[in-house]
């Protein structure tokens, strides 16, 4: 395998990012019996249409209908509308006669940058672009869909929800019966948008709410639950990497010295870059300039873990940024706080997305300026933002990526002081993994989902054991080395933690399994632990008796040793995992699990590669440029190659109570 396959991944993911955001979205057609009875409406989207899937979710909302353009059509059992690009979709319920509907609103159909366009109810009210905080008056009609919707879960003939919502577990959703839906017909009128503004919403819909027998929810209620999701459609890994540049046509050769050895200059910029004013280099030789590699993944709580990276140095010429990772070290850079980067509501940087050098603590690298769009990207030029929005406006003030490295004084070993100038620049840092919006309660089993009889899993309590090396090398049939053992636990709201035992060296030590505060994640014992990542997904496989889940992590800080810097499923430097969790509800007292690649599909069934992980520090270190250095020298950045790179096993940790005392 290529030395370095890590860091070029990096950058053809950033590549693609950009380069697949204008036109992005599956061709996907959906067939259907439902729709009206027009016979100029359709229930399909066609493939030359660039058909958009869309998921509304306040939970993922099933059966609601929908239309946008000629296509009318019901959300799947996903929550999903499949719409043509650039429509504008209506969300609203209807009876099966169609004699009387509620319209919730509608929004334009744009491509995402990924593969879904999540809508909420706050993306329907005209005053979005207001909202900076759901108690709001701006935000009084999002609020009060999801008071309505939330009361039109799934019932049985005694009244009691199929599904109830779980507040501590991502595994809700709500299906909306045509039985429930037949019931607007007792309306007296239809039920216009601009109702949902105020508490006159309740009484135009009160005769369907009657007879149905549904109360909507409390404002407080629907306020916790609604930011629960805008928090979790944030859920992800999140990547910027060092300066790219794309000649005149976008998809064109990147200018990546090392790579390509093309140098075209140009405005569409990929990655975090930047410089200092010129009048600060009186007497040196080139501009100081900076460019940073930065990885954060923001988990179900809106916190984050990160790491990053910056190369500093001197070029006379704009292409000379580009070749600052390749000639220099780089300085190592960890959040200031855990608080994620994106205001869950508004979109923009939270003004304490902040970075500080490990090194040298003073300084501190602040992301003050940016906006996520459309769930996916914050952008770095103009260009970038007319690429992915396909706006050419000028972007609205604090749209556009930029960070600041404020001018400080270090002292050095002799005494002196080293003054460094400010820095002032720009990023594009985009998503380079989404979590699913709901976990299939078949594979998320948790003390609150499961019913009586029946076994949880969640919080799992797992054993990650690391080695050198990737089967490709020679493992594990010799040249591989094993790294020291790390305890995780997989909490039930979908959050992973460490598992550190009380007493003991964290590095190696077999976790205790205690129970943990979800604030300060201080456990049962006093230990101390730390966030290392978040479940993407839930799923069953081709098997149906193989449960799996999908996750993914950072490793960040001293307290993790050698595997600060590691990475399992980032997407945008390591390949997707899957961990097969169904050994966990067999009568043995000896639960297993099973880790495995699955980057090529997540629904296969177990058996699949070896689970890789990469450590990115030592995947830039092996990008590194030797040339000129003495062979002691280069022996550092040889022995990054040996380590950037490896595969992991997991077990159930050992303390993980037996299946049957996992019985509720």
């Amino acid at each position: 395998m290529d030395n370095n396959t890590l860091v070029k991944k990096v950058f053809t993911m950033s590549l693609l990012a950009m380069g697949l955001a204008a036109c992005s979205g599956a061709n996907n057609t959906i067939n259907s019996s439902a729709g009206g009875s027009d016979p100029s409406t359709r229930t399909s989207c066609t493939s030359e249409e660039n058909c958009i899937q869309i998921e509304f979710v306040d939970d993922p909302v099933i059966n609601l209908n929908y239309s946008c353009g000629s296509v009318v059509n019901v959300t799947d059992e996903r929550g999903i509308a499949v719409c043509p690009s650039n429509s504008r979709v209506e969300f609203y319920l209807q009876s099966t006669k169609s004699l009387r509907r509620v319209v919730l609103g509608n929004v334009l159909v744009q491509p995402a940058g990924q593969s879904i366009l999540r809508i909420t109810p706050l993306d329907l009210v005209a005053t979005r672009n207001e909202v900076t905080r759901l108690s709001s008056p701006q935000a009084a009609a999002a609020i009060n869909i999801t008071r309505f919707l939330q009361a039109l879960r799934e019932q049985d003939t005694t009244g009691v929800e199929l599904e109830p919502f779980v507040a501590t577990a991502p595994v809700n959703r709500i299906k909306i019966t045509d039985q429930l839906k037949d019931q607007l017909d007792l309306l007296t009128e239809n039920v216009a948008a601009g109702s949902f503004g105020s508490d006159d919403f309740i009484t135009k819909t009160l005769p369907f709410l009657e007879a149905a027998k549904r109360t909507p929810i409390s404002a407080a209620q629907a306020e916790a639950r609604l930011l629960t999701t805008l928090k979790a459609i944030k859920t992800g890994v999140y990547f910027g990497t060092p300066a790219i540049t794309l000649p005149s046509q976008l998809g064109g050769t990147p200018a990546l010295d090392g790579l390509t050895g093309n140098t075209q200059i140009d405005d569409l910029r990929l990655g975090i870059e930047g410089e200092a004013a010129p009048d600060t280099q009186s007497g040196n030789s080139g501009l100081l300039r900076s460019t940073m590699a930065l990885y954060a993944l923001i988990d179900r709580d809106g916190m984050q873990i990160g790491q990053a990276m910056q190369w500093t140095g001197r070029a006379n010429t704009s292409e000379g940024i580009y070749n600052l990772y390749r000639q220099n070290t780089f300085d190592k850079l960890r959040p200031t706080n855990t608080l994620g980067g994106f205001d869950p509501i508004t979109d923009q940087v939270n003004g304490q997305w902040q970075w500080r050098s490990v090194s040298t603590p003073a300084k501190i690298i602040d992301f003050n300026e940016g906006r996520l769009l459309r769930n996916y990207s914050m952008v770095g030029s103009r260009r970038l933002y007319e690429n992915l929005t396909t706006d050419k406006n000028e972007p609205a003030a604090g749209t556009i990526g930029r960070w600041i490295q404020r001018a400080i004084a270090v002292q050095k070993p002799d005494g002196t002081l080293d003054n460094i100038p400010e820095i002032k620049g720009t990023a594009t840092i985009s998503k380079a993994a989404s979590v699913n919006s709901f976990f299939d309660r078949t594979v998320w089993r948790t003390p609150d989902t499961v019913r009586v009889g029946e076994r949880s899993i969640f919080p799992l309590h797992a054993t990650l054991r690391f080695r050198y090396g990737t089967p490709e090398e020679g493992c594990p049939q010799g040249g591989c080395t094993d790294l020291p053992n790390l305890s995780v636990t997989i909490l039930e709201n979908g959050n992973i933690i460490s598992d550190f035992a009380a007493g003991a060296t964290p590095l190696g030590a077999a976790g205790n399994c205690a129970a943990v505060d979800p604030i300060s994640l201080k456990d049962a014992e006093g230990v101390q632990e730390y966030r290392v990542g978040t479940v993407r997904a839930a799923y069953t496989g081709t098997n149906p008796d193989d449960l799996f889940i999908g996750p993914s992590m950072l490793f960040s800080g001293d307290v993790f040793g050698v595997h600060d810097g590691l990475q399992i499923a980032s997407l945008a430097a390591t390949p997707r995992v899957k961990i097969n969790v169904a050994g966990t509800l067999g009568a043995s007292t000896s639960p297993t699990i099973n880790i495995t690649d699955s980057s090529t599909a997540e629904t296969e069934s177990d058996g699949g590669d070896a689970a890789k992980w990469g450590h990115i520090y030592n995947a830039y270190l092996a990008f590194y440029d030797t040339t000129g250095l003495t062979e002691a020298q280069k022996q550092v950045y040889v022995e990054a190659k040996k380590r950037q790179q490896g595969t992991v096993t997991a077990a159930v940790t050992p303390c993980y109570p037996s299946a049957e005392n996992r019985t509720k």
